[in-house]
């Protein structure tokens, strides 16, 4: 796949989340984890869809990879600490919200949340 057709999937797999459609989301990051099963962004997309999903343990193993992957990404950071706290990991839901703060400089979205 070449690169552009890449970024563009990754855009069409984001505009899915952005529009709720997590099967469409899911299936978009599923051909993308298999092409690159290394890139941060595949791994988040694939994370938040499968909360969005109701898949929330399989949620939370899929954003540690991301986090492993992209260990300073507030973004990343934020859909870890969802999936961790559906999935009652509250000391690690707390550290990555806690994190995902630091890394957006206070950004007031994020604190909101």
């Amino acid at each position: 796949m070449e690169d552009w057709e890449f970024r563009d999937r990754i855009d069409t797999a984001f505009a899915a989340l952005r529009e709720g459609d997590y099967v469409r989301a899911l299936a978009i990051g599923d051909q993308l984890a298999a092409e690159s099963p290394d890139c941060a962004a595949v791994r988040a997309i694939r994370a938040q869809a499968l909360l969005g999903s109701e898949m929330p343990e399989e949620s939370y193993h899929e954003a540690c990879r991301a986090v492993e992957l992209a260990p300073d990404d507030a973004h990343i950071r934020r859909i870890l600490a969802f999936a961790a706290w559906r999935v009652e990991r509250l000391v690690m839901a707390q550290e990555a919200f806690e994190r995902a703060i630091e890394l957006s400089r206070r950004a007031p979205a994020i604190l909101s949340e």
